[in-house]
């Protein structure tokens, strides 16, 4: 099992931000960092949808968009397949090269094994790798138990200089 960091919060509060900062912070730093993070979009004040953005290469493509008509979706969001793949190759690189994998955000299509599920059942079962995920508040304690977690827990309001050293305590410099 990797040392997992599970950062949690409510939904549209900052999950992504967090995550994003702690991987350019680690990125600086020197440290191999992966994975993918779902970049939100907004319009008129409501969420249009995320972009997929890959963690080292620093490609962005569209991941969802509301109201799209797909065999993924979500709620009112429709996934392009692609975009989803490319995701899960992202993972299991970042997995494969060990270092800091990054995965945004864990959610119910993943507790049903879609989109990123098969991949982090993969990662949790690597050693080797710190494993930074994002989950909303209310999907934390189900995630721990499904993937069988024993992960640091941390809430957007807690120190991140504290977080950010607490990941690097777990890893070499690449």
């Amino acid at each position: 099992m990797p040392c997992v960091f599970l950062i949690k919060g409510k939904r549209g509060r900052g999950k992504t931000s967090y995550a994003a900062r702690l991987a350019e912070e680690l990125i600086k730093s020197g440290f191999r960092v992966g994975g993918i993070l779902a970049a939100g979009l907004w319009e008129n004040g409501v969420r249009s949808g995320f972009d997929l953005v890959v963690l080292g290469s620093g490609e962005r493509l569209p991941l969802c968009r509301r109201n799209m008509i797909s065999s993924l979706s979500a709620g009112p969001f429709g996934f392009y397949p692609e975009a989803v793949e490319i995701g899960k190759k992202a993972l299991e690189s970042a997995g494969a090269a060990g270092g800091i994998v990054f995965l945004d955000e864990v959610g119910f299509m993943e507790l049903r094994g879609e989109i990123w599920g098969e991949s982090l059942t993969g990662l949790c079962g690597k050693e080797g790798i710190t494993l930074v995920i994002t989950v909303r508040e209310e999907l934390a304690g189900i995630v721990k138990e499904r993937w069988k977690m024993r992960p640091a827990v941390v809430n957007l309001s807690d120190d991140f200089g504290e977080v950010l050293e607490k990941i690097k305590k777990t890893r070499r410099r690449a």
